[in-house]
C-alpha cells in the first residue's frame, strides 16, 4: 500500500515533541511553552527555538537581564513558600495568603519580560544553568512541597473555611507554573541530557506522627516537634485486599502478518453538525478481530459485522433507527448489538447472524444522562452510569445484579472514548475516580458484584483526566494521568498489584499530540505485542523504554484500533484497512529521541535485583498462592494455651552501651540476646521520610545475655531502622527510612544483607503504604501490619503466605508466648490469628470495656490475657481465659497504658513502671527508671536500659519484678484504692452555664443530657450527693485574631475578626478537693457563605455573625454530647504503697 492510498493518513509524519527542541518545522510547542515562538527557516538549521541566527534577525540574548529575572523568580516563589510552610505548620483554622497575592503581582509582569527574551543558545544556557537555573529547581520543589502540607493541612477547595468557588485570589500554583515556564524557555537548546526537570510532584507521606512507629521503645531525646509535618500515608481504612486475577481475552485479537485487509463500508448519508460525529466504526471493548461499519441513524441504514480474520461478514444490523446516539456496542464475538435510540427509555438487543432484535430493556435515564454501554464476560450487557453498573445475561435480558461505584466518576475536560476500562476476558470492571479528595481506580467483578481491588493515586497530586487499558493478554494495566501541568504513564502488573514503570512529563501530553476530543477511540489502547501503547489515537509509546516511536497524524475521529504487530484498523474514505506502520519513513524524530522520565526502573525482567549503589533494589514479593483470610464479624473462639519455652536466665548486666540515638531495642523471644539499634545522628522526620538519610549511618548491638557482657556491632551497608529480631537473633529486620515502605532482612552471625521487600506496593502509586509494625514469626516467616491489613511472608522464598484485612490496629500486635497465636486489637474487638495458617482462631467483638482499648498482653503459661481501656477518667483491666474466651474478670484502675505486661501470675505491669495487682484490684507499687524500659515479653525477668546521668552510657539490666519489697509490702497492707463513684453511686450537680443565643432552655437541657449519661453508668443524681459535678462556662477574647485574605472583591486587603472561644469546665469535686476535672472548649471557625453582592465592613460583619453562630453551635454540641465518667477515684488510688528506682545499684 503506497502512502497516497490511505486517505486521510496522508499526512502521516514523526513530529512529536516531548521537551520542544531539534529541529524546525512546528509552528508550536506542545509540551508546555505555550508561546513558544515559531520555528523560522533561519532557526531550524540552528537548534530551533529562538536563538540567534547568522542573519541576525533576532535579538540578542542579554544574560544579565535573565539572570536577574530568574533570581528574582526564585526570591518571589520562596516567599510564597514561606507563607505556606508557616500557615500548614501554625494551627491556626483560617487562613490568609497575602503576601503569596502580593508576591505573584510582582512576579507576574517580570516574567512577561523574560519570557520575551530570546531563547539562550547551548553555550549560554550551560552558563544559566549553573548560575541561576538550578536555584529556581530547587525553589519549584520547595513551593510543590510547601503546597501539598498547606492542602493536608488545609481544604483548598473551599479555603477550609470559605466557600467562595474558584476567586480566591493567586496561589502558589501560579507561582510554580511561572516559574516552571522559565525552566523550559530558557533550556530550549540545551541537550536532553542536559536539561533540568522538575519530574513527578513530591509526596506527603510516613508513619503516625509518634515515635511508637519504631516499636515499643521510646527514643531517649526525640522531640515532638520534629513529628509535625508527618501525615499518615497509610491510605484509607477500607482498605481493599487485591482479589484481581488475570482475565485473558477469549476471542483472538491479532491477525497474522501476511493478512490483507480491505473491507467496504456500506454507504449512507450523515446527519447532524460539523461538531457531530457518527459512530460509523464500532469495536467491541473487549479484544477481538470483530468491527461494525455503517450506521443505524435511519431505517434505511444498515450496520455490517464483520470478523477480520477469517475476512467474514457475520451479519447486517438494520431497520432501526438510533438518530444520533452514540450508546451502543458489539459483542467480542460479533454475534449481538445493543443500542439505545436517542431519546428513548429503552436498550434494544440485536442477533446479528439472524438479522432481527432479541428484546430490549425498559430504563429511564435522566435528563442529559452520559452513560456508556458493553458486553462483557459471557456476552453480559453491561450499563455504566458513573454511579452504577447494571449487569444485564443474554439473550434473556435478565437483570443479573447492580454495582454501586462510590466513587466520583472523574470529570472528562479531554474526552477520548472513555476512562474505564473492562479486562480481556471481560470479567473486570476499572473505573477511575474519587472520594473524600483521594483520587483511584476501583476493580470491580462484574460476574460477582466484589470490588476486586484498588489503586490508589494519592501523592500524584491534581489530576484531572484518568484514562485505563488492559494489556490483552490480561497481565498488565496502563494508567494514563492528566494534570493541569503533568501527564503520567504508569504500568501496574495486574495479578500483584505493584507498580512495573512510571513515567512523568512536565506537560499535557493530549496537548503535544494535538487529540482530537472527538475521536471516539480510547486514551490508552494496547498494540499485542504487550508493550507498545496507542496514546490518543496518534502517539505510539514504547512502555520498556519510555520513549515516543511514532506520531500518527489524521483528523480521522473513528477509532484507531492496533490489530497486530505494527499494523492498525482504520477507516479511510470508504474502506476498512489494516494499515502497516512499518510503510511510515523512518526518519529519526524528536519523539524517538527524547526520553520520558523515569520514576520506578522498568525492567524487562521485574523479578531481578538491580543493585543501586550500596542498597540492593527490593526483591518481588510473590502472591500467586497467597490466601486471602476474611473478616469475621461473629464471636468464635476455637484457641487453645499456648505456654513459653524459653530458658531461664541470669539477672543480666551489661555496661557502656551508647544512649545517644538509640531509637530501639527488644529481647529476642528465647530471651538468649538483646538487640538495639542506633543511627549516628538524631532522627528527624520530615516529608513522611528521615530527613538526611542518605548521608545517616545505621547499626546495632547484639548482645547475648549469657553474663558475659558482650557488644557485637553490626554495621548496615545503607541506611535503615531497626524493628524486629528473629526469636534465636540471628536475623534482624529493618524498615527503610525513606518512606518507611520497605523492609529488609539481615544475617548477623554472617553480618549481610540477605533481601529486601516492600510489602504494600500493591495498589500504590507512591511507593507503597508505610509499614506500622513487623516482627518474626520464626526465622522465615514475618508478620507486617499496615492500616488496614496484616501480611505474613517468607522471606526465603519470597512469597506471602496470607493477607488479613482489619478494621482498625489499636496497638501494636502481640504474640502468644510460643508464638502460635497474635492478639490484635480494634478498638472494643479482640482477634487472636493462627500465625501458621493465618486463620483467625478467636474473635470477640467486644469485652464489654469502656472506652477503646488500648493495650494487651499474655501471661507465661499463655493461658490467660489481660487487656487494658481507656475509659474516660481512667482505664479498666479485663482478664480472660485463653481455652475459654470468657472475660473471668473486669476491674477498675485510675490509668491507662499503651503497653500491658505480664510479668507474675498476680501481677501486671502498664507502661513498665505501674504494678498492678489482680487479687487487690489495685495499683500495688511504682517502679522508676532513668532511662528506658525494654519490651521483654511475659515472665518475671524484665529488661531496661539505665542511665545515672545525661549524656553518659547505658546499661542494659534485667530484674526480677516485681520486687520482693513489693510482694512483702502487699502482705501486710492493701494498696490505696478509693472509687469514690461507680456503679449503685450517687452524684450531686452544680451547672452555671452560659446561655447561648436563641436558646433560653440549654441549662435544663446539659442537666437532663448528663443525668441520662450517668444513668446509663447506673449512677443517681441526688442533689444530696458529697460528690458533686460542677459545670462552668466561659466566654472570652483569645486575644488572636482571624485574618481573612483578599479573596475577590468581599474584603478589604486586610479584615481581621477577633478570635472568640467557649470554654466549658467540668470537674467532679468531694470534700471541696476536685478528683476530676474536663475542659472543653469551641471557637468562632468554620465556613461561611456571604450573600451575593455583599462588600467591605458589611461583608466583615456578616462573617462575624456566620462564625459566631458557629461557635454557639459547636459549644452547645460538645456539652449536651459530653461523655460522663464512668468512675472517679480518690486521691490516693494510683499511688501504691511505695515506689523502687530501677538500675540505681
Amino acid at each position: 500500500m503506497s502512502l497516497h492510498s490511505i486517505g486521510l493518513f496522508a499526512s502521516l509524519c514523526l513530529i512529536l515533541c516531548l521537551l520542544g527542541c531539534g529541529s524546525g518545522g512546528d509552528s508550536s510547542d506542545p509540551y508546555g511553552r505555550e508561546d513558544a515562538p515559531p520555528a523560522t527557516a533561519e532557526s531550524s538549521g540552528g537548534g530551533g527555538g529562538g536563538s540567534s541566527s547568522t542573519g541576525g534577525s533576532a535579538s540578542k540574548f542579554d544574560s544579565a537581564k535573565a539572570n536577574e529575572y530568574i533570581r528574582s523568580t526564585v526570591e518571589y516563589l520562596n516567599g510564597m513558600s514561606n507563607e505556606y510552610e508557616s500557615l500548614a505548620g501554625s494551627g491556626e483554622q483560617q487562613v490568609e495568603l497575602k503576601r503569596t497575592e502580593q508576591l505573584y503581582q510582582l512576579m507576574n509582569p517580570l516574567s512577561r519580560k523574560a519570557m520575551a527574551l530570546p531563547s539562550p543558545d547551548v553555550s549560554e544556557a550551560q552558563k544559566l544553568k549553573s548560575s541561576s537555573l538550578e536555584s529556581l529547581l530547587e525553589a519549584i520543589k520547595r513551593a510543590q512541597i510547601a503546597e501539598l502540607h498547606f492542602a493536608r493541612k488545609y481544604n483548598t477547595s473551599g479555603f477550609g473555611f470559605m466557600s467562595f468557588g474558584s476567586n480566591r485570589g493567586h496561589e502558589i500554583s501560579h507561582g510554580i507554573g511561572i516559574a516552571k515556564k522559565l525552566l523550559v524557555h530558557f533550556q530550549t537548546n540545551l541537550p536532553v541530557a542536559e536539561k533540568l526537570t522538575t519530574g513527578a510532584p513530591p509526596t506527603i507521606g510516613g508513619p503516625p506522627a509518634t515515635n511508637r512507629s519504631f516499636g515499643y521503645l521510646h527514643s531517649v531525646k526525640l522531640d515532638p516537634a520534629e513529628y509535625r509535618s508527618v501525615h499518615d500515608r497509610t491510605g484509607s481504612a477500607e482498605m481493599i485486599p487485591w482479589r484481581l486475577r488475570v482475565d485473558a481475552a477469549v476471542q483472538p485479537y491479532e491477525i497474522d502478518e501476511a493478512t490483507v485487509v480491505e473491507i467496504d463500508a456500506p454507504s449512507a448519508d450523515v446527519t447532524g453538525t460539523a461538531f457531530y460525529t457518527p459512530m460509523k466504526v464500532l469495536h467491541p471493548l473487549m479484544p477481538s478481530l470483530h468491527v461494525g461499519l455503517g450506521l443505524n441513524e435511519l431505517p434505511s441504514h444498515n450496520r455490517q459485522i464483520w470478523s477480520l480474520e477469517p475476512k467474514q461478514r457475520r451479519g447486517i444490523v438494520k431497520k432501526i433507527q438510533l438518530q444520533k446516539s452514540q450508546l451502543m456496542a458489539l459483542s467480542a464475538d460479533g454475534l449481538l448489538f445493543a443500542a439505545r435510540p436517542e431519546n428513548t427509555s429503552i436498550i434494544g438487543l440485536f442477533d446479528v447472524k439472524k438479522g432481527s432484535a432479541i428484546g430490549q430493556i425498559d430504563k429511564e435515564f435522566a435528563p442529559g444522562e452520559t452513560g456508556s454501554l458493553f458486553f462483557a464476560a459471557d456476552n453480559r450487557l453491561v450499563y455504566y452510569d458513573r454511579s452504577e453498573l447494571s449487569v444485564w445475561t443474554t439473550p434473556d435480558l435478565k437483570l443479573e445484579r447492580t454495582i454501586e461505584i462510590p466513587t466520583s466518576a472523574i470529570s472528562r475536560s479531554w474526552n477520548p472514548g472513555h476512562p474505564f476500562a473492562i479486562s480481556p476476558g471481560g470479567r473486570y470492571f476499572a473505573a477511575p475516580g474519587n472520594k473524600n479528595f483521594q483520587n483511584d481506580i476501583r476493580f470491580y467483578d462484574l460476574t460477582t458484584g466484589e470490588t476486586a481491588a484498588q489503586i490508589s493515586l494519592s501523592g500524584i497530586g491534581t489530576i484531572r483526566f484518568i484514562a485505563t487499558s488492559f494489556s490483552l493478554d490480561g497481565k498488565k494495566l496502563a494508567v494514563l494521568l492528566e494534570g493541569p501541568w503533568n501527564t503520567w504513564i504508569q504500568v501496574w502488573e495486574v495479578a500483584s498489584g505493584q507498580l512495573l514503570a512510571s513515567y512523568t512529563k512536565d506537560a499535557q501530553l493530549s496537548r503535544a499530540v494535538d487529540g482530537d476530543t472527538k475521536y471516539q477511540g480510547p486514551a490508552v489502547d494496547w498494540f499485542p505485542d504487550g508493550r507498545r501503547i496507542l496514546l490518543y489515537g496518534k502517539g505510539i509509546f514504547d512502555t520498556q523504554t519510555g520513549q515516543g516511536t511514532r506520531l500518527i497524524s489524521s483528523t480521522v475521529r473513528y477509532r484507531v484500533k492496533p490489530i497486530g504487530g505494527d499494523k492498525i484498523g482504520v477507516l479511510q474514505k470508504k474502506q476498512f484497512v489494516a494499515f502497516d506502520l512499518n510503510e511510515i519513513p523512518a526518519n529519526p524524530t524528536r519523539w524517538e529521541a527524547e526520553q520520558i522520565k523515569t520514576e520506578v526502573v522498568a525492567a524487562d525482567n521485574p523479578f531481578a535485583t538491580v543493585t543501586e549503589g550500596d542498597k540492593p533494589s527490593a526483591l518481588k514479593l510473590k502472591r500467586e498462592n497467597s490466601k486471602l483470610i476474611e473478616p469475621v464479624s461473629e464471636a468464635i473462639w476455637d484457641v487453645t494455651p499456648d505456654p513459653a519455652e524459653i530458658a531461664a536466665t541470669p539477672p543480666v548486666k551489661i555496661d557502656g552501651l551508647p544512649a545517644e540515638n538509640l531509637h530501639h531495642a527488644v529481647i529476642t523471644r528465647n530471651r538468649m540476646s538483646a538487640v538495639l539499634g542506633y543511627t549516628d545522628k538524631q532522627m528527624r522526620i520530615w516529608n513522611g521520610e528521615v530527613r538526611d538519610s542518605d548521608t545517616m549511618k545505621s547499626w546495632v548491638f547484639a548482645c547475648p545475655l549469657n553474663g558475659s557482657g558482650t557488644k557485637n556491632r553490626f554495621d548496615f551497608s545503607f541506611p535503615s531502622g531497626f524493628m524486629a529480631a528473629s526469636p534465636t537473633g540471628e536475623k534482624i529486620l529493618t524498615r527503610d527510612f525513606d518512606g518507611f515502605n520497605r523492609f529488609d532482612i539481615w544475617n548477623t552471625n554472617e553480618k549481610k544483607h540477605i533481601a529486601g521487600f516492600i510489602p504494600y506496593g500493591q495498589g500504590r502509586s507512591d511507593g507503597g503504604a508505610p509499614i506500622l509494625w513487623a516482627d518474626f514469626i520464626d526465622e522465615d516467616r514475618v508478620l507486617t501490619a499496615t492500616a488496614g491489613q496484616i501480611s505474613c511472608w517468607n522471606v526465603s522464598t519470597h512469597e506471602s503466605l496470607y493477607e488479613i484485612p482489619i478494621r482498625s490496629l489499636n496497638s501494636w500486635p502481640v504474640f502468644s508466648p510460643n508464638g502460635k497465636y497474635l492478639a490484635v486489637l480494634g478498638k472494643q474487638s479482640l482477634s487472636l490469628i493462627n500465625t501458621e495458617t493465618g486463620n483467625i482462631e478467636g474473635y470477640l467483638p467486644s469485652l464489654g470495656l469502656n472506652g477503646e482499648l488500648t493495650s494487651i498482653a499474655f501471661n507465661a503459661q499463655g493461658d490467660k490475657i489481660a487487656v487494658n481501656s481507656s475509659p474516660n477518667g481512667g482505664g479498666e483491666i479485663a482478664i480472660l481465659g485463653v481455652d475459654s474466651g470468657v472475660v473471668e474478670t473486669t476491674f477498675p484502675i485510675p490509668l491507662s497504658g499503651s503497653q500491658l505486661t505480664w510479668p507474675q501470675a498476680d501481677f501486671l505491669l502498664v507502661d513498665g513502671g505501674y504494678c498492678v495487682s489482680i487479687e487487690k484490684q489495685a495499683v500495688a507499687w511504682i517502679y522508676q527508671l532513668n532511662g528506658v524500659r525494654v519490651q521483654s515479653g511475659p515472665g518475671e525477668m524484665q529488661f531496661y536500659l539505665s542511665q545515672e546521668k545525661y549524656r553518659e552510657p547505658m546499661t542494659l539490666q534485667s530484674e526480677s519484678l516485681p520486687t520482693a519489697e513489693t510482694i512483702n509490702a502487699l502482705a501486710t497492707k492493701d494498696p490505696p484504692n478509693e472509687i469514690a463513684l461507680s456503679s449503685g453511686g450517687t452524684i450531686a450537680m452544680d451547672i452555671q452555664v452560659l446561655v447561648p443565643p436563641g436558646s433560653s432552655n440549654f441549662a435544663a437541657d446539659v442537666k437532663e443530657s448528663l443525668r441520662s449519661k450517668f444513668a446509663e453508668n447506673n449512677i443517681t443524681v441526688d442533689p444530696s450527693a458529697k460528690l458533686k459535678l460542677v459545670v462552668r462556662g466561659s466566654q472570652g477574647k483569645t486575644g488572636g485574631g482571624i485574618s481573612i485574605g483578599r479573596i475577590g472583591p468581599s474584603f478589604s486587603d486586610r479584615s481581621d475578626i477577633d478570635e472568640e472561644r467557649v470554654t466549658w469546665t467540668l470537674s467532679i469535686i468531694q470534700d471541696n478537693q476536685t478528683l476530676w476535672q474536663r475542659s472543653i472548649s469551641a471557637n468562632n471557625t468554620g465556613g461561611i457563605d456571604l450573600d451575593e453582592g455583599v462588600t467591605g465592613e458589611a461583608a466583615i460583619n456578616q462573617a462575624t455573625q456566620q462564625l459566631k453562630a458557629k461557635m454557639w453551635e459547636k459549644a452547645t454540641s460538645i456539652l449536651l454530647n459530653f461523655n460522663v465518667p464512668k468512675y472517679v477515684f480518690g486521691p490516693e488510688s494510683g499511688k501504691g504503697l511505695g515506689s523502687t528506682q530501677l538500675g540505681a545499684k
